[in-house]
C-alpha cells in the first residue's frame, strides 16, 4: 500500500460520557473501533495493519475485552517489536498486536499507538523552545500535555516518518467503504486547471480531507502526507495544536497544497459526539437496507 491507516481513539469523549470507540450499534455488534477498522480493511484489502491511537496503554484492556465480548474471532498475537516514541514502547521493547475477524471472513490486524507518549514528547520540545527563545513573552506556553488529536497524528508520524496516513477519527460511525475510496481517489487524482491542462504539480497535495456542505473542514478524515505532519509537529511546538491550523497554512499558499473534498453522501461525515447524536447515528445505521446497509457494514 502507498499509505498506512490510522484510527484515532484517544479522545476523552467528555460530551458522550463514554468512550466512543467502545460503543455498539446493537448488543451483538462489534465495538465501533473494530467496526471502523473492518471498514478500512474491507475498503483496502492490501492494508497489512490498521493502527489505532489510544490515550495510553491502560486503555488496551478495555479494547481487548470489548472485542472478545462482541462475538468476534480474536487472536492475540502477543508482543511485537516497538518502533520508538508513540508506539507505547522503545525500539528494544514490545507492544501488543492482535487480529480480529468477523463471520464474513474480513480479518484485520491491529496495532496500538499511544497519545500519552507523544504528548509528553511535544510538551518537552515546547518547553525547550520557550526556554531557548530570546523573546519568551512572545512564545505560547503549553499549560498541559493535552494536545488533542494532534498526539495521535504525531504518534503515527513518529512510528512511520515517511508514510502518508489515511486518518479516520471514531467520530464518524456511518463511514463507508465508498467514502474511503472516494477520499483516496481525490487525493491521488492529478489536479487540472480551468482550461483542462495539468496543474503545475503532478504530485498529490500535502493534505486532502473532506469538507461538508456548510464549508466545515474535517481534518480528522483525510490523507496526511509526511510534509503535512511535519508542519503539524512544528505548529504544536509553537502552541498551535489544532490540525485545522495546517489546513489554513497550506491553503494560504495557493499552490494546491491542500485539497478539500465535498462528499457525495453527507452521511459519511455524520459526527457523533453526544448521546443524542449517537442515538441518531444508530437509527440511521439500522434504517439502511440492502446494498446501502451492506456498504456500512462492509
Amino acid at each position: 500500500m502507498s499509505f498506512q491507516a490510522l484510527l484515532l481513539a484517544g479522545g476523552q469523549s467528555s460530551r458522550m460520557g463514554a468512550r466512543k470507540e467502545l460503543l455498539r450499534f446493537t448488543d451483538t455488534s462489534p465495538p465501533l473501533y473494530l467496526h471502523l477498522a473492518r471498514v478500512l480493511k474491507a475498503a483496502f484489502p492490501a492494508l497489512e495493519v490498521v493502527y489505532i491511537s489510544l490515550r495510553d496503554p491502560s486503555a488496551v484492556s478495555d479494547i481487548l475485552e470489548a472485542s472478545a465480548n462482541s462475538m468476534q474471532h480474536v487472536q492475540l498475537e502477543g508482543l511485537v517489536k516497538g518502533s520508538g516514541t508513540g508506539s507505547g514502547c522503545s525500539k528494544d521493547e514490545e507492544a501488543i498486536a492482535f487480529r480480529a475477524s468477523g463471520d464474513d471472513g474480513v480479518e484485520v490486524r491491529i496495532r496500538f499507538l499511544y497519545d500519552e507518549d507523544m504528548a509528553k514528547t511535544m510538551a518537552t520540545s515546547t518547553s525547550n523552545l520557550q526556554r531557548n527563545s530570546v523573546d519568551q513573552e512572545s512564545k505560547p506556553k503549553s499549560k498541559s500535555n493535552n494536545i488533542g488529536p494532534a498526539a495521535g497524528l504525531l504518534a503515527a508520524h513518529s512510528a512511520k516518518p515517511t508514510a502518508t496516513w489515511l486518518v479516520v477519527a471514531c467520530d464518524y460511525p456511518l463511514l463507508s467503504t465508498s467514502a474511503l475510496h472516494y477520499l483516496q481517489e481525490q487525493h491521488y487524482t492529478i489536479a487540472t486547471t480551468d482550461s483542462g491542462t495539468n496543474a503545475s504539480s503532478c504530485e498529490p497535495p500535502l493534505l486532502t480531507c473532506y469538507r461538508n456542505t456548510q464549508g466545515y473542514c474535517e481534518p480528522l478524515l483525510g490523507m496526511w502526507t509526511p510534509e503535512a505532519l511535519s508542519i503539524l509537529a512544528r505548529n504544536v511546538e509553537q502552541g498551535r495544536t489544532g490540525p485545522r491550523f495546517v489546513i489554513e497554512e497550506l491553503g494560504s499558499g495557493g499552490k494546491g497544497q491542500v485539497r478539500l473534498v465535498v462528499p457525495r453522501d453527507e452521511r459519511w461525515l455524520f459526527n457523533a459526539n453526544t448521546v443524542g447524536e449517537w442515538r441518531e447515528a444508530v437509527g440511521l445505521f439500522m434504517e439502511g437496507k440492502g446494498e446501502e446497509r451492506k456498504e456500512f457494514v462492509n
